[in-house]
């Protein structure tokens, strides 16, 4: 499985799109948290994101974008 993110990296949550998935989750669209785990979900990259409030929750790779995107301007 090729995943875009690694432990350790600081993500945000930019959108939710499956009910089902995210289920009771308490989490939401602008969430910021830390990546703790990596699992899959039907076949598709997921993440264990242990997330600012202190809960731990999972959420699919195209929910998240890096937290701290850097733009070096020259």
């Amino acid at each position: 499985m090729n995943y875009k993110y690694k432990i350790g990296d600081q993500v945000v949550v930019t959108r939710i799109d499956d009910a089902f998935y995210f289920a009771q989750a308490k989490y939401q669209v602008g969430s910021k948290g830390t990546i703790e785990k990596r699992n899959t979900w039907e076949n598709k990259p997921t993440y264990g994101i242990m997330f600012e409030n202190g809960q731990c929750w999972s959420a699919k790779e195209h929910w998240i974008k890096p937290a701290n995107m850097l733009i070096m301007c020259e």
